[in-house]
């Protein structure tokens, strides 16, 4: 971007693109200098232009390459949400888990599926299977704690499913 900036006033720039009021009285020109002079000027211009085009195109890249998607994402949890109240958590977990894949950087989608899990280890029967997904909620909220360490309530979330592994 910071080559974008810096590139486009030199194309704007250009000295052979000054129009003939800027130049002085009694100049003449043959019309082969001004026709040869308009055509290197063009060609150095479409030469820039194009810099600027490969420029803009490798930002592109690497911006969209990256497959961050936060709008998707952001529209996965909020579905994740509506489904985890309905109690349908197989398919909230589904939807908060590609929320994760498209923006992994996003504390609170690690810490709403610590939650998800910490729900259904609280409805779970078995103890094993209470005892694996509260393990499952300590490590999403760990990892929603290393993202965002200063967050109390990523504290108190890794807190509450703390005291679940201990009790």
């Amino acid at each position: 971007l910071m080559a974008l900036i810096v590139v486009l006033p030199i194309v704007g720039s250009d000295p052979s693109l000054i129009s003939d009021s800027n130049r002085g009285p009694g100049t003449s020109y043959s019309s082969s200098n001004v026709t040869r002079g308009r055509g290197m000027s063009d060609v150095a211009t479409l030469l820039k232009l194009l810099i600027v085009g490969c420029l803009a195109a490798i930002i592109l890249w690497f911006t969209w390459g990256k497959s961050i998607d936060y709008v998707r994402a952001s529209s996965l949890a909020a579905s994740s949400i509506v489904l985890g109240d309905s109690g349908q958590g197989d398919r909230s977990l589904a939807r908060i888990n590609a929320a994760i894949e498209l923006s992994p950087d996003v504390r609170i989608y690690h810490s709403q599926r610590g939650r998800i899990y910490w729900f259904a280890s609280r409805n779970a029967v078995e103890k094993d299977q209470k005892l694996s997904l509260a393990d499952l909620a300590h490590e999403s909220q760990l990892r929603a704690l290393a993202l965002k360490p200063l967050s109390y309530q990523a504290n108190l979330a890794l807190a509450n499913t703390s005291f679940d592994l201990v009790g």
